[in-house]
């Protein structure tokens, strides 16, 4: 297999799920972000900037996003975490709402 290796540039990768859909570009200077489609205009929340990550190398790499956007967070921001395993094709497989304001995506 071949381990997933750190990104000389920001990639970024989007996935539609439901009426929502989710971008995340991974790198220094990376973000993720949600866009609900089913209004309009379009609104778009930050689920955050680049935090760091884990794991390159390996069979598994943590990436992480916080002090996204809070709009109807209450006191929470918005963040996620990118979870990648080694996969031909880097893609966004799943994506989660584990607990309020805080995602999960799910990548190979």
């Amino acid at each position: 297999y071949t381990a997933p290796l750190r990104p000389t540039e920001t990639l970024c990768y989007e996935k539609l799920e439901g009426s929502y859909r989710y971008e995340v570009c991974i790198g220094d200077g990376g973000n993720s972000t949600q866009t609900h489609l089913g209004s309009n205009p379009n609104v778009v929340y930050s689920l955050g900037s680049y935090a760091g990550s884990t794991g390159w190398g390996t069979g598994l790499v943590t990436v992480s996003f916080i002090g996204g956007e809070d709009e109807g967070c209450g006191d929470l921001k918005r963040q996620a975490t990118a979870s990648i395993t080694c996969g031909d094709i880097t893609e966004i497989i799943r994506v989660t709402e584990p607990s309020m304001c805080t995602y999960l995506l799910e990548m190979k």
